[in-house]
């Protein structure tokens, strides 16, 4: 069994909300926070209607890049990590700095790249902002796609159990234009949901029978991770692999997932019938849905009790690669608040009772809780936490 890794600090910011504790009353309440994108950003024949928009953000850097206003791009990424940041404690300073972003991927072209470098926040960004902050640091890019934070726990904890680390941050980022491109890339996958929806309740359902991909989301969220005792929040375990389906798939049997989940429980000390919650990877896309919730079947089919599965992107649209750990935050909160999360529309679209409403209101208090996260490229993460 791992020891402990604690959790001291962490902040997100996502269409949840712009401060926690907006964020924490729109997870309590089920809130959908999508917002409808402005006609003239994008063509009139397009079939995508809603992004899940950061407030004083999304919006005013789409008109920046229409503007081609750079300085005024950069106001607003700096302006934007000092919300991020505002409460972190950055006197200690951080042994290693892990980061994620999509400047790292390959689904944009060099000309892209290019333009998200400006009107986009990158690495590049974040290593300047936190240089200007605490001086010197100790810079590592990890990238694992959607999965990129839960592979970010993974590596931080084996540093610091090994003795190379004691403080880390962990940052994993989401804000990506031009967005026209953008839309058109992940629409040539089949990912994005496939028509425009006038009923907001149609637009993004994970696991539901009528998914068809999904809403994109913008999100920039960090924790710091210490081997001292230093908060109520354990990171018990983060396990990764490599799934060898396709770019946008994992394989139909869901066997390396299973794997990886099975792995990171064990290694947390656990049991399945010790899980409560269940922060699912849940994009909406038809094939991964279903695998994944096989695997959830199989793996929990004999509990006690059955945790309960809890699917975020409803809420909020997909932040790629600030998804986990976007993700991660909201699973922290009902952790140290003692909820569960609501699904929006699931129990007259999904037959699985891990999702219903009858299952989360007979659990306690959550204790414990499962990350999963599934990214494009075949990356595989979980992670387990407790309280």
């Amino acid at each position: 069994m791992n020891l402990p890794i604690y959790i001291s600090q962490y902040s997100s910011l996502s269409a949840l909300g712009k401060n926690s504790d907006q964020q924490v009353r729109n997870l309590r309440l089920g809130t959908e926070c999508f917002t409808s994108i402005p006609k003239d950003m994008l063509p009139d024949s397009f079939g995508v209607g809603y992004w899940g928009a950061i407030e004083d953000f999304t919006e005013k850097m789409a008109i920046c890049f229409q503007q081609q206003d750079a300085e005024g791009a950069s106001h607003l990424k700096n302006n934007l990590l000092d919300r991020l940041f505002d409460k972190l404690d950055f006197s200690e300073g951080f042994d290693l700095v892990v980061f994620s972003d999509n400047s790292q991927s390959n689904y944009w072209s060099n000309f892209e790249n290019g333009l998200n470098s400006v009107y986009g926040l990158t690495g590049t960004d974040i290593k300047s902002y936190l240089s200007r902050r605490v001086g010197a640091i100790r810079l590592l890019n990890i990238s694992g796609a959607c999965a990129s934070g839960v592979l970010g726990l993974a590596h931080i904890s084996d540093r610091i159990r090994a003795g190379d680390a004691k403080r880390v941050l962990l940052i994993a980022s989401e804000l990506s234009n031009p967005l026209l491109y953008y839309f058109i890339n992940f629409a040539s996958l089949g990912v994005l949901t496939s028509s425009l929806r006038k009923n907001l309740s149609e637009l993004h359902l994970p696991f539901a029978a009528n998914r068809s991909g999904f809403v994109k989301g913008d999100g920039i969220a960090f924790l710091v991770l210490e081997r001292k005792e230093s908060s109520n929040v354990k990171l018990r375990s983060a396990q990764h692999a490599l799934d060898s389906g396709s770019l946008a798939e994992m394989s139909s049997s869901g066997a390396v997932l299973e794997a990886t989940v099975l792995s990171a429980i064990n290694k947390a000390g656990f049991t399945p019938n010790q899980i409560d919650l269940i922060s699912s990877h849940g994009t909406g896309t038809v094939s991964n849905d279903r695998i994944e919730l096989d695997v959830y079947r199989r793996i929990f089919k004999n509990c006690e009790q059955a945790p309960y599965i809890h699917a975020m992107k409803s809420q909020i649209g997909h932040c790629l690669f600030a998804s986990s750990l976007v993700e991660i935050v909201s699973v922290i909160y009902m952790l140290e608040s003692g909820f569960y999360a609501p699904n929006l529309h699931s129990d007259s679209r999904i037959s699985e009772p891990m999702f219903s409403e009858m299952n989360r209101k007979k659990l306690g208090a959550p204790k414990t809780a499962l990350k999963v996260s599934i990214g494009f490229g075949g990356y595989i993460g979980a992670a387990v936490f407790s309280v």
